[in-house]
């Protein structure tokens, strides 16, 4: 999760790292807490991790309402779902596309 979500940030280096699993782990705990249990296979679960990362990241990040809404949606549907379904993948990829093209 860490390379995927330093991609993501666009960050080449190792500076950030502890900080970026930081996130991670916390974004982890709070999913547990919700009553999702891991599911690293999930692309959707990822693609929740990385939000919940891209959200919190950094100082004044002028997209922290864009990307708080989203994490939340995605977490409200991981919710529902229960465990890795195999759509998840095309769901995943319908969120981004609309993450990306929205103005």
């Amino acid at each position: 999760m860490l390379e995927k979500c330093k991609t993501a940030l666009r960050i080449t280096g190792d500076e950030f790292n502890t900080e970026i699993q930081d996130l991670i782990n916390a974004c982890i705990k709070e999913l547990d807490e919700s009553g999702i249990k891991a599911q690293t296979s999930n692309p959707l679960y990822q693609r929740t991790i990385i939000t919940y990362v891209k959200r919190d990241f950094g100082w004044n990040n002028d997209d922290y309402d864009r990307l708080n809404e989203s994490y939340n949606s995605q977490k409200i549907f991981l919710m529902n779902i229960g465990d890795d379904n195999e759509w998840c993948s095309i769901l995943a990829n319908i969120i981004s596309r609309i993450w990306w093209n929205r103005k």
